[in-house]
């Protein structure tokens, strides 16, 4: 899991006001080990028992991103949810930026992981708490 990201989902920052200047969020996201290689595989095991690894290209397509903030504010929220709702009326993937620790993934095209895309912990005085947003690249 890689901590304290700056991450963009469409043209939401999650920060808190949603704009680039805005303090960030306390983030957590889970699936960037999976972009870490160009290259990945399967171990198949031969008929006298070698193992034969089978490469391919890591063209990144079909890995599933979990971003969990610790909380944000309910307007952020909101654009988010919103951001969701268009993509799947449009069927259209949401670009997302994610920078950290573990390196720099920009321009990933992402589609909401239904039915459980959005998920929330609890709502207290105009924040969120707990929320988390999952995607499926493209």
């Amino acid at each position: 899991m890689a901590r304290y990201n700056a991450i963009r989902i469409g043209s939401i920052y999650l920060t808190s006001n949603s704009l680039v200047g805005g303090k960030p969020c306390k983030i957590e996201v889970d699936g960037l080990p999976s972009f870490a290689t160009d290259r990945t595989g399967q171990v198949q095991v031969s008929a006298n028992g070698t193992p034969c690894v089978q490469w391919i290209d890591n063209d990144h397509i079909g890995l599933v991103i979990f971003i969990k903030t610790e909380f944000m504010a309910k307007s952020v929220f909101d654009s988010i949810i919103s951001a969701h709702n268009s993509a799947k009326n449009t069927d259209t993937p949401i670009s997302v930026d994610i920078t950290g620790d573990t390196g720099n993934f920009t321009g990933l095209n992402c589609i909401p992981r239904v039915p459980d895309d959005i998920v929330f912990g609890k709502f207290s005085g105009g924040i969120i708490i707990g929320a988390g947003f999952r995607y499926i690249t493209t």
